[in-house]
Protein backbone atom coordinates (compact mmCIF):
# COMPACT_ATOMS: atom_id res chain seq x y z
CA UNK A 1 0.00 0.00 0.00
CA UNK A 2 2.86 2.39 0.73
CA UNK A 3 4.44 1.86 -2.67
CA UNK A 4 1.08 2.36 -4.37
CA UNK A 5 0.53 5.58 -2.39
CA UNK A 6 3.99 6.87 -3.38
CA UNK A 7 3.33 6.15 -7.04
CA UNK A 8 0.00 8.01 -6.93
CA UNK A 9 1.59 11.02 -5.23
CA UNK A 10 4.48 11.12 -7.73
CA UNK A 11 2.03 10.94 -10.64
CA UNK A 12 0.20 14.06 -9.39
CA UNK A 13 3.32 16.22 -9.75
CA UNK A 14 5.13 18.67 -7.47
CA UNK A 15 2.17 21.03 -7.14
CA UNK A 16 0.22 18.45 -5.15
CA UNK A 17 3.01 17.82 -2.63
CA UNK A 18 3.68 21.55 -2.22
CA UNK A 19 0.04 22.06 -1.20
CA UNK A 20 -0.10 19.13 1.23
CA UNK A 21 0.40 19.40 5.00
CA UNK A 22 2.22 16.50 6.67
CA UNK A 23 1.67 16.36 10.45
CA UNK A 24 2.56 14.25 13.46
CA UNK A 25 2.32 14.48 17.23
CA UNK A 26 4.26 13.10 20.18
CA UNK A 27 4.19 13.26 23.98
CA UNK A 28 7.44 14.01 25.85
CA UNK A 29 7.81 13.47 29.58
CA UNK A 30 9.53 16.37 31.31
CA UNK A 31 11.78 14.26 33.55
CA UNK A 32 13.45 12.19 30.82
CA UNK A 33 11.34 9.07 31.39
CA UNK A 34 10.55 6.71 28.54
CA UNK A 35 7.00 6.75 27.16
CA UNK A 36 5.84 3.39 28.53
CA UNK A 37 2.90 3.31 26.14
CA UNK A 38 5.38 2.28 23.44
CA UNK A 39 6.82 -0.58 25.54
CA UNK A 40 5.39 -4.08 25.87
CA UNK A 41 6.07 -6.41 28.80
CA UNK A 42 5.88 -10.19 28.78
CA UNK A 43 6.35 -12.78 31.52
CA UNK A 44 6.65 -16.52 30.87
CA UNK A 45 5.68 -17.27 34.49
CA UNK A 46 2.55 -15.10 34.47
CA UNK A 47 1.14 -14.11 31.04
CA UNK A 48 -1.32 -11.72 32.73
CA UNK A 49 1.43 -9.73 34.50
CA UNK A 50 1.27 -5.99 33.92
CA UNK A 51 3.48 -3.19 35.18
CA UNK A 52 1.62 -0.63 37.28
CA UNK A 53 2.12 2.69 35.53
CA UNK A 54 0.64 5.93 36.88
CA UNK A 55 1.43 7.95 33.77
CA UNK A 56 -1.57 10.23 34.25
CA UNK A 57 0.29 11.95 37.09
CA UNK A 58 3.57 12.54 35.27
CA UNK A 59 4.21 15.94 33.75
CA UNK A 60 4.50 15.86 29.98
CA UNK A 61 4.23 18.08 26.95
CA UNK A 62 2.33 17.22 23.77
CA UNK A 63 3.99 18.49 20.60
CA UNK A 64 2.26 18.82 17.25
CA UNK A 65 4.22 19.78 14.15
CA UNK A 66 3.47 20.20 10.47
CA UNK A 67 5.44 20.61 7.26
CA UNK A 68 4.10 22.22 4.09
CA UNK A 69 5.68 23.10 0.77
CA UNK A 70 9.40 23.41 0.16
Amino acid sequence: QRMEFCEVIQARGNGFVNNTVFTDEAAFELYGNVNHQNLRYWSSENPYWMRDNKSQYRKKVNVWAGIIGD
